[in-house]
């Protein structure tokens, strides 16, 4: 017929009790914790774990690092004299084009 587990669980844990009595050791089946209290971690096994609560903290906006007012132009003097080296080709390709054409 049908069983309780909790009968079975406490066969078990009956027979593990035996056994370590016995042999004056302990048992490898733990069905219940003798202790369910929570335990405390060591201050230096704690320094270096990562901290469990992370995921729920708003991450902080980054600050970018601000460029000084001189780098700033001289990439504004880049991009501009790229521009205009682009512009040239492009002008030399219509003309180029427009010339076959006629």
């Amino acid at each position: 017929g049908f069983v309780k587990a909790s009968t079975i669980l406490d066969k078990y844990e009956q027979m593990e009790v035996a056994g370590t009595k016995k042999s004056g050791g302990g048992g490898f089946i733990n069905f219940r914790a003798r202790d369910s209290s929570a335990k405390a971690i060591p201050e230096h096994l704690r320094r270096g774990a990562p901290d469990p609560l992370q995921s729920f903290y708003k991450p902080k906006a980054a600050k970018k690092a601000s460029e000084g007012s001189k780098a700033l132009k001289s990439q504004i003097e880049k991009m501009e004299q790229e521009l205009a080296r682009e512009e040239a080709e492009l002008e030399a390709r219509k003309a180029k084009l427009l010339g076959k054409k006629k």
